[in-house]
């Protein structure tokens, strides 16, 4: 009876820890209190300076066949975790920019919190 008893505990205890493990957006526990992030007040600049150049991720011929030149493009990479992941230099991702230092800490936070509020116009 006792082997049974811990045989089922161990087995709760396992089952409870692997539907707590998820993966992290990164973007949920960010505070972003005062900061103001959307497409058009800051983030189109960012991405049209740094990731929308000739030979990037600009309209023609975009690298890796991944256009960020417009709000729709930019918001579905941002809201599927890959453009996070990306200027994080995440595990599992292209690091970018490409052949560049990463972008600092501030900018990543505010797509942080561009993503966090839905990444909104």
């Amino acid at each position: 009876m006792m082997r049974k008893s811990f045989a089922v505990l161990i087995f709760g205890l396992s089952v409870l820890f692997y539907f707590s493990c998820s993966k992290d957006s990164g973007s949920s526990d960010i505070d972003c209190t005062g900061i103001v992030a959307s497409y058009d007040s800051n983030i189109k600049l960012i991405l049209n300076t740094t990731c929308n150049q000739s030979g990037c991720h600009a309209a023609s011929n975009p690298s890796g066949g991944l256009d960020l030149s417009t709000y729709t493009k930019a918001k579905n990479e941002a809201l599927n975790g890959n453009l996070i992941c990306s200027i994080e230099h995440g595990s599992g991702c292209t690091p970018m920019p490409d052949g560049a230092a990463k972008m600092d800490v501030n900018t990543i936070k505010l797509f942080k919190c561009w993503v966090q509020n839905g990444a909104p116009q």
